[in-house]
């Protein structure tokens, strides 16, 4: 376990990585949201926040546990 927390969670590299693929993430999830709408006043705001939060945060956890290629090295 300690091993596990080194190499994820206690590692800035990783965070790093992590990051970047959630930020990615969350953008594809908000433009999938907003182009669906028909007119720009037409997308539900609150819908993009809570779907964009969730896809950060199963992103985050995805990394952790199933890892990335990015780190291997680490």
């Amino acid at each position: 376990m300690k091993e596990f927390l080194k190499r994820t969670i206690l590692n800035g590299e990783w965070w790093e990585y992590a990051l970047k693929r959630a930020g990615w993430t969350i953008a594809q999830t908000a433009l999938g949201g907003i182009g669906s709408a028909v007119l720009i006043t037409e997308v539900n705001w609150l819908w993009i926040l809570n779907a964009c939060a969730m896809a950060g945060v199963a992103s985050l956890l995805k990394s952790a546990l199933v890892g990335m290629p990015e780190t291997e090295r680490l």
